[in-house]
């Protein structure tokens, strides 16, 4: 597979509108401020202008005050394009005249993040031979917030990207498609961000990475839909925008999801097993809403519930009360590590007592303990669900590892969960889309296929009606008592 990138800062001067009299827009439900503004083509700042009442979000039934664009346009003053850098990473020296320019004021790109030292592209073979046929889409748009005026979030995002980067570059093997990723510092004004939007959105785009930046996903979704590219959404985990958008993809399983497949794995990988929830009378219990879920399930099914009250501390002569001879698999009502603390002794005890019929189900949190208590998940043989999981002794991880401190000179950001694995797993995911649907990515987006990642695993399933993606894969960890842990993804 071919891949080359390039990256640019949009920077553009907006021509100034042509005022006459107004007219009044009233929002509809679902309607944003840069969704109205290119409705009428005209600029956000002017938009914003004009009715600062709308500075804080749009309402249905909001009135807004549309200049007059009668015999005026908009457009965008762009300086003269300048010649295609040459950049380290793109050897052929692709033609990027369709790109936004960089800005001619900063030629030497002090301002960027170390970009210099990518994994060289000049060994991919030539493109697959074969022509492709109308409607095929071979580019990614990375639109993210990677340079310093951004702050400490472009650390992340830039852990995230060269992740990325690194995953085209172990795609260069494969053959297939040539595929463009095209990279943009998202402007941090909004005018400008729109007029990129437009600029850079075309018919060859196939998925456009966006920032977790609710105004940022609403907007550029919105202009990608109009093109039919589709924005990926690896960042926001609670973001609803492909409820109503059928070009966008959540790629994290949505929490009603997430309950019944972990609920359904309960049912067939614990059959026989009596649930048994643990409830601190003084403990956190963030985790209701799933104990209830599981409940309405089991009762459905006529399947026993146990409840095991405990005032702060856990004892053995709690659980010793359950009935004997029953199979348990116990459940508490939170993730916290405070509640763990409190219940794992006397969990631990009953489970050594009864090996074969006890076991321990938790949450995504247990994934963040260090400490006395991430040493307990192993003895207990504790078992978790989660929307992700970095096995630290997976071997890809340490190629990834080694092949990030090679080309960066640096280790990955310490973060869970990684953002380098994170933007590799994305990149993969993004990349194989592209070849194995030779550019037509509509086909292949049937929740039949399933990549399997580092750290983040993707089952795109569609929602209903109007709306879009999302993904249905989800975790499940089992810790053993050797220190290792078998990961199951369904």
């Amino acid at each position: 597979m071919k891949v080359f990138r390039t990256f640019t800062i949009a920077l553009m001067a907006l021509a100034a509108l042509t005022a006459a009299a107004d007219s009044i827009h009233v929002a509809k439900k679902g309607e944003s401020i840069g969704g109205i503004a290119y409705q009428y083509n005209i600029s956000v700042d002017e938009l914003l202008r004009l009715n600062p009442h709308a500075s804080n979000g749009v309402r249905p039934g909001m009135k807004i005050t549309i200049p007059d664009q009668k015999g005026s346009t908009y457009s965008a003053e762009v300086p003269e394009e300048p010649e295609a850098p040459d950049y380290p990473d793109n050897p052929d020296n692709q033609d990027n005249s369709r790109l936004i320019p960089i800005n001619q004021e900063n030629p030497d790109y002090s301002d960027l993040p170390d970009f210099s030292d990518y994994p060289d592209y000049s060994d991919y073979p030539d493109a697959a031979p074969f022509e492709l046929s109308d409607g095929a889409r071979t580019n990614i748009l990375v639109m993210l917030p990677l340079t310093e005026q951004h702050g400490r979030q472009a650390e992340n995002y830039v852990d995230f990207y060269r992740g990325m980067i690194l995953a085209a570059n172990s795609a260069k093997d494969a053959g297939g498609l040539q595929v463009g990723i095209h990279t943009y510092d998202i402007p941090a004004d909004t005018a400008t961000l729109v007029e990129l939007a437009h600029r850079a959105i075309d018919n060859d785009v196939a998925a456009i990475v966006v920032p977790n930046n609710d105004y940022h996903i609403e907007f550029i979704s919105s202009i990608a839909a109009d093109s039919g590219a589709y924005v990926a959404n690896f960042f926001s985990v609670k973001d609803s925008t492909y409820a109503s958008n059928p070009y966008v993809l959540q790629t994290y399983i949505n929490q009603p999801l997430m309950y019944a497949a972990a609920i359904d794995y309960l049912l067939t990988e614990y059959a026989g097993y009596t649930p048994v929830i643990l409830n601190s009378g003084k403990g956190k219990k963030e985790k209701e809403p799933f104990i209830n879920s599981l409940r309405e399930r089991y009762e459905r099914f006529g399947l026993n519930v146990l409840e095991v009250k405990y005032d702060e501390t856990l004892t053995s002569r709690s659980l010793n009360s359950l009935p004997e001879g029953g199979k348990y698999v116990f459940i508490p009502m939170s993730g916290s590590r405070e509640v763990f603390n409190n219940f794992a002794e006397a969990v631990s005890e009953y489970i050594v007592a009864h090996p074969l019929d006890a076991a321990l189900f938790g949450y995504p949190d247990w994934t963040s303990f260090n400490g006395e208590a991430a040493d307990m998940l192993h003895p207990l043989g504790a078992e978790i669900y989660t929307r992700f999981y970095l096995d630290k002794h997976d071997p890809r991880l340490r190629k990834l590892s080694s092949d990030y401190s090679h080309w960066y000179g640096q280790e990955m950001l310490e973060v869970m969960p990684s953002m380098a694995a994170l933007g590799y797993d994305a990149g993969a995911f993004l990349i194989q889309w592209i070849q194995d649907s030779r550019g037509h990515i509509d086909e292949l987006l049937d929740g039949e296929q399933m990549y399997e990642g580092l750290q983040s695993s993707f089952r795109m399933g569609h929602g209903d009606g109007n709306a879009g993606y999302v993904n249905t894969s989800l975790y499940f960890v089992k810790f053993k008592p050797n220190g290792t842990a078998k990961v199951i993804v369904r």
